[in-house]
């Protein structure tokens, strides 16, 4: 897959179908378009998503969002779905105020737009003015065939970003996972901890997270740790702490079962199956370890059902 930042750099020897968002999740709905545009390869198109390096929500309000991706994961998941082309552009103030027609413009005489597909909600240009009513009226006249997909629903909730996020804030990374259709993931570096964990007899590792990465619910999970190539069976906690730290940030640390090796510095991803529990405050360091073993023995359990 060839990433793209400047329209202006684009072959434009070749023709595209693409589609546009900014797929933070590249959920269940995100991949359908990407599915159709990716077969249009049988009509000589190559495929072409159109996404943004930073959201125009966040650029407009100056906030900072958590994501389900991380830029690097975003790439990769839309690389392995066999997209040709991924256009990351920065989101500024020349963007903002493209209207509708100057934004087309750009997709068909920068990108060769030769066919579009988009979700129902669809708006672009200068303060949303442009959308799927417009793009049926435009394609005819500009020369490129449309699709326009319906939402996809949950039961009856719209399969959304928003809607996975919220899933995964609440600790539901089970559901979260199957709308995704891969498990929820947080990658990192093993670092130093305090060592509680082995003090205790339960060695975990320390992943420090992007802050950017949205957390699950503070709590315990099924997971899996994926080191270097190499899958671990484990039980991860996200939280505080509250029993024997005093953080203002949360930790992300694993338990790999009936495994203890020197990891520090290694890169780590951490993939969560199923939730365990909610964290817990305890009275003491007796009690703490009491429950940690049996956080393990129900994580050895879960994982020898499997």
């Amino acid at each position: 897959m060839i990433i793209i930042h400047d329209t202006k750099e684009f072959d434009k020897t070749k023709s595209t179908a693409i589609t546009i968002g900014k797929f933070d999740g590249v959920h269940i709905g995100h991949q359908l378009l990407i599915a159709d545009v990716c077969s249009k390869v049988d009509e000589g198109l190559s495929s072409l998503v159109f996404s943004f390096t930073n959201s125009p929500r966040q650029y407009i309000d100056h906030t900072v969002d958590q994501m389900i991706l991380s830029k690097d994961e975003r790439r990769s998941v839309i690389e392995d779905l066999g997209v040709d082309y991924f256009a990351e552009v920065p989101f500024n103030d020349e963007f903002m105020k493209l209207s509708p027609d100057e934004f087309l413009n750009l997709l068909i005489m920068d990108l060769n737009m030769k066919h579009l597909c988009v979700g129902d909600d669809f708006r672009f240009g200068y303060k949303g003015q442009g959308d799927v009513l417009y793009l049926q009226k435009k394609s005819d006249e500009l020369g490129f065939s449309l699709r326009v997909v319906e939402k996809v629903k949950h039961k009856d909730n719209i399969i959304s970003s928003t809607y996975i996020r919220d899933l995964i804030t609440e600790g539901k990374v089970l559901l979260a996972g199957d709308l995704l259709r891969r498990d929820y993931r947080i990658e990192g570096e093993v670092v130093h901890g305090k060592a509680i964990g082995r003090t205790l007899g339960i060695p975990t590792i320390n992943i420090e997270p992007k802050e950017d990465k949205l957390l699950p619910r503070f709590g315990v999970y099924f997971s899996t740790a994926l080191i270097e190539g190499v899958s671990y069976p484990s039980i991860t906690n996200i939280g505080m702490k509250p029993t024997v730290a005093n953080t203002n940030k949360p930790i992300v640390e694993s338990h790999l079962l009936d495994i203890n090796a020197d990891l520090y510095g290694k890169k780590a991803e951490i993939i969560f199956h199923d939730k365990l529990r909610d964290e817990m405050k305890f009275k003491d360091l007796d009690e703490l370890q009491s429950r940690m073993k049996t956080d393990v023995l129900m994580g050895k359990n879960w994982f020898a059902e499997r």
